[in-house]
């Protein structure tokens, strides 16, 4: 069992922790009606980014000619998770790697200005990599970029305010808990900084990035011509 929490809790860090892939982190569930701290493992498999929504085929770095979208309650990898394991993740910043505009070559930081923690949705999963019996690991929810956030990354975490990360731990229907995070998810802007420049060699991932940007790009036309968000 996790340790049990107070909502004036929410709001003060709980580590001083940089989190990488395979190490652990602590994370905040609904237990029984209780919120509680535990430390989950933020896996290399299955990937720890989940997409809320995102073209149904082809690979990461295609654009398929099949514009289908799906949710993540119909991707068999995240479909339970979504409806019966959401966690939150408390967070003090978060981290993206530049391949494109003025601070390609750099990873950035960002953090929702003024606040000490806010709060990022995720899943409950089990892990593959490291290998796990049960669910020992989360994945991090990510959709479409804001306008701030497509000068560095094509995605953005689903990021949530302390009142809205409460409510998304609460029983739900997968259609619900998904307009939730559509309506309550954090869009305004971040604050930006550098954290450094990245190892030499960055360059050769730029083609693969740019893939993913082009394919990100033709997803956000097939949002708009249905005049949905996610």
């Amino acid at each position: 069992m996790g340790l049990p929490l107070t909502d004036d809790d929410l709001g003060k860090p709980s580590s001083n922790r940089r989190i990488k892939l395979s190490l652990p982190a602590p994370v905040l569930m609904n237990r029984q009606g209780e919120l509680a701290l535990e430390e989950k493992v933020f896996p290399v498999q299955p990937f720890p980014n989940s997409r809320l929504s995102s073209l149904a085929h082809g690979s990461e770095d295609e654009v398929p000619t099949d514009r289908e979208i799906r949710r993540i309650y119909e991707a068999p990898t995240w479909k339970r998770a979504f409806t019966e394991t959401p966690v939150i993740v408390p967070m003090t910043e978060f981290f993206e790697p530049v391949y494109w505009g003025s601070e390609k070559g750099t990873v950035q930081a960002f953090s929702i200005p003024g606040e000490e923690v806010f709060f990022a949705a995720g899943l409950l999963i089990q892990s593959r990599v490291p290998k796990a019996s049960s669910l020992n690991a989360f994945t991090l929810l990510t959709h479409t970029a804001t306008a701030q956030m497509r000068d560095y990354h094509h995605r953005l975490v689903v990021l949530l305010e302390k009142k809205a990360a409460k409510e998304y731990l609460e029983p739900m229907s997968a259609k619900d808990r998904f307009e939730f995070l559509i309506e309550n998810r954090y869009t305004r802007q971040l604050s930006v900084s550098k954290d450094r420049t990245m190892a030499k060699g960055w360059e050769k991932r730029v083609s693969a990035q740019e893939a993913k940007l082009k394919r990100e790009e033709a997803y956000l036309e097939s949002l708009k011509s249905e005049s949905i968000e996610g």
